[in-house]
């Protein structure tokens, strides 16, 4: 990696002597250079902005005939950006939050089951609260979702108002 690019480096190889001889040796130098997380995040933001990755190469022309750069690398670290993001975006700690109303919903796909909760504060800013998938018993879902909100910070004590659809499931929960 060089900057925002990934260039094809012709490299020397090394070979293991003594047991294992022949076997290949990978050099820490040429390691380091793969990692590419400022290229990760660039395409993220590409993403995210509506590009599809099979117009990259008209957003990032620069880039587009370097080493790695191809449809399926793009998806890859996009892949790999997004779950990151979604990983600190679960992650967080709501202790400080003072949330007033809490939006829960969820959708079933076949087996799988989708909830999503939505904080809204006292000044009607909104924060993702929470995402789970689980399989068809939504009750047991709904109430992990809940028991996860509680061990990252939301006060079960705090008096908030509770939006939800029809869901006989999400009143169980």
């Amino acid at each position: 990696m060089l900057s925002d690019r990934k260039l094809a480096v012709h490299r020397p190889r090394l070979r293991q002597k003594g047991p294992g001889a022949g076997k290949e040796v990978e050099v820490p130098a040429y390691a380091a250079m793969q990692d590419q997380p400022r290229l990760s995040a660039r395409m993220l933001d590409i993403l995210m902005r509506g590009v599809s990755t099979r117009q990259y190469r008209s957003v990032i022309p620069e880039m587009a005939d370097t080493v790695g750069v191809s449809k399926s690398s793009v998806s890859r670290q996009i892949i790999e950006a997004a779950e990151t993001e979604v990983e600190t975006l679960l992650g967080r700690r709501f202790d400080e939050l003072k949330l007033v109303v809490i939006y829960i919903d969820g959708m079933v796909f076949g087996d799988h089951v989708m909830i999503g909760a939505v904080g809204v504060g006292a000044e009607g800013h909104k924060d993702v609260l929470a995402i789970l998938k689980g399989r068809r018993k939504m009750p047991r879902v709904v109430k992990e979702l809940l028991e996860d909100l509680v061990a990252r910070g939301v006060n079960p004590d705090q008096k908030r108002l509770f939006v939800i659809d029809g869901s006989k499931a999400l009143r169980t929960g």
